[in-house]
């Protein structure tokens, strides 16, 4: 568990940005140090102020460019502050289902005939967001008269490897996978693209709409990662915080590194630097295997800083594992805004229990786009873009929830879109 928050100067931000590649989980802990003036780096003018907040590169997923992403995502038009009126209609368009109707391919793709078996890996059991793609892809799979055999990534690069290799042997026409970040199973992608296996993944945020993750010399990566737009997803939980703290937000960014589909933290971070020149922006950086300890973590960073009244988890299982800490420890001010959109984390929504917002997607819907996507190859079909086909994402506070005990999901039949261009 360590915190990074590292001083750059202002004239050295953009060679910063553009010329360090980042590794956030190898190197050793750095200390606590406030740095001022970024906003300045991203938009001159109106923006000069003296708020602390963080560069980008604090909080890129370990991938091998994290600079590019961290560049691509700075890129984003949207820089300059934004008045209280204008914050106000990124909110409301941001509560809003987009797309709200069908978006998604229109060109049929013929589903091949004959059967076919599919091995599915996620990248934990455990976690609801990377298995529940994978359910998706069972109900197309099942549609089709396909078969399917779900194996459990364990959050180990070497265990999803294996899964891999494991598949292979087994002579499955395709692989997907689930949230795994391409660069920790280059031997089983390697494999796969030697056997002739296409394997299509979903939420690593390592293809469009997201920064693509530029392939390095001899790395592989699936045909395609099918997601939804991550960087969008951040920008919209700080939207929602600016408008909530009057622009006077403390947050504490909690970015797990290991996923490629924590760019939605690099939005956010950029948002702050670009919106809110007030408030001010702290990275605690954790993975999947510390889950268990991170409400601990999380209090005691907030104990030493008692400013902090906003923290922004990277996924729904994580804000889970804080908000019983953060109530038990009696600091009634924090709030947390998640991503996902689970039933769990939606009742602590409704109950005003700690969580206020949370950047809603239906992963069952990104499933059935995995398997058109996979459908397109096999039929040597332009793949569809972005290649996340739209899949509808929204921003829930008490305003706008769903019926209670379900996740968030598409406010139109996808399934039935799918069907007809399969056919």
């Amino acid at each position: 568990m360590r915190l990074l928050r590292h001083p750059v100067k202002r004239a050295t931000f953009v060679a910063v940005i553009l010329g360090a590649v980042v590794s956030l989980v190898a190197s050793a802990p750095s200390s606590a140090v406030t740095h001022t003036g970024l906003s300045s780096a991203l938009a001159p003018g109106p923006c000069e102020t003296n708020g602390v907040l963080l560069e980008l590169t604090s909080v890129v997923p370990e991938v091998p460019n994290a600079a590019q992403i961290a560049a691509q995502v700075q890129a984003q038009p949207a820089s300059g502050c934004s008045s209280t009126a204008a914050i106000t209609k990124l909110v409301t368009a941001a509560k809003q289902s987009t797309p709200a109707k069908w978006s998604g391919p229109t060109k049929p793709a013929p589903a091949p005939k004959k059967h076919l078996k599919l091995a599915l890996i996620s990248c934990a059991s455990a976690f609801h967001g990377c298995v529940t793609p994978l359910i998706g892809v069972q109900q197309a799979a099942k549609a089709l008269g396909w078969s399917t055999v779900m194996y459990d990534g364990g959050g180990s690069g070497s265990k999803s490897n294996a899964d891999i290799l494991n598949a292979i042997s087994l002579h499955v026409d395709a692989i997907l996978e689930s949230d795994i970040n391409p660069a920790i199973i280059q031997q089983g992608l390697t494999a796969a693209k030697k056997a002739g296996i296409p394997v299509i993944s979903a939420a690593s945020g390592s293809d469009s709409p997201n920064p693509k993750v530029q392939t390095s010399k001899g790395q592989v990566n699936p045909i395609a990662d099918v997601s939804v737009n991550f960087v969008t997803a951040g920008r919209q939980q700080s939207d929602w915080i600016i408008q909530d703290s009057g622009g006077t937000a403390h947050v504490l960014e909690l970015s797990d590194p290991e996923y490629s589909s924590g760019v939605s933290t690099v939005g956010s971070v950029d948002e702050f630097n670009k919106r809110c020149p007030k408030c001010t922006v702290a990275a605690l950086n954790f993975t999947g295997s510390q889950v268990g300890t991170l409400g601990t973590e999380v209090v005691g960073y907030i104990r030493t800083h008692p400013d902090i009244n906003y923290v922004i988890p990277p996924y729904d299982p994580s804000a889970a594992a804080i908000i019983p800490a953060i109530a038990q420890a009696g600091f009634t001010k924090v709030k947390v805004c998640s991503l996902l959109g689970i039933q769990q984390n939606i009742a602590f929504i409704r109950s005003g229990n700690v969580q206020v917002c949370d950047a809603a997607f239906d992963n069952v819907n990104v499933g059935w786009a995995m398997v058109d996507q996979l459908i397109r190859h096999l039929d040597h079909l332009p793949l569809w873009n972005p290649h996340g086909e739209n899949s509808p994402q929204v921003l829930l506070d008490k305003t706008n929830l769903p019926a209670e005990g379900v996740d968030w999901s598409t406010p139109f039949n996808f399934r039935s879109h799918y069907k007809k261009l399969w056919r």
